[in-house]
């Protein structure tokens, strides 16, 4: 069963690999990712992992959620990332 990382203030490497591994799968199932990074939000002391693609801009923001549920529940004995700390945004952002 799928276990959730925990996101703390220090990047660690469970999470590099977990970011890696969500982005490999949306690829794979033909998400147009253009940019994916790990940002660390100060106030809060926790670490966003920010996704920027087209087909939110298209597809709406809930339509790529759900990708992002779906490989969630879809997941083995992989590590996954709460969607608390996954931001999914247009290429316009300026964080981007």
């Amino acid at each position: 069963m799928a276990k959730e990382i925990l996101v703390t203030d220090i990047i660690t490497e469970q999470m590099i690999q977990a970011g890696i591994s969500l982005i490999t799968k949306l690829d794979s199932i033909g998400a147009d990712i253009k940019s994916a990074f790990w940002l660390y939000l100060p106030d809060e002391k926790t670490w966003q992992l920010i996704i920027a693609s087209p087909d939110i801009d298209n597809e709406g923001p809930r339509n790529f959620y759900k990708k992002i549920m779906l490989i969630n529940k879809e997941a083995n004995d992989e590590y996954i990332i709460p969607l608390d700390n996954i931001s999914a945004t247009e290429l316009s952002n300026k964080i981007v």
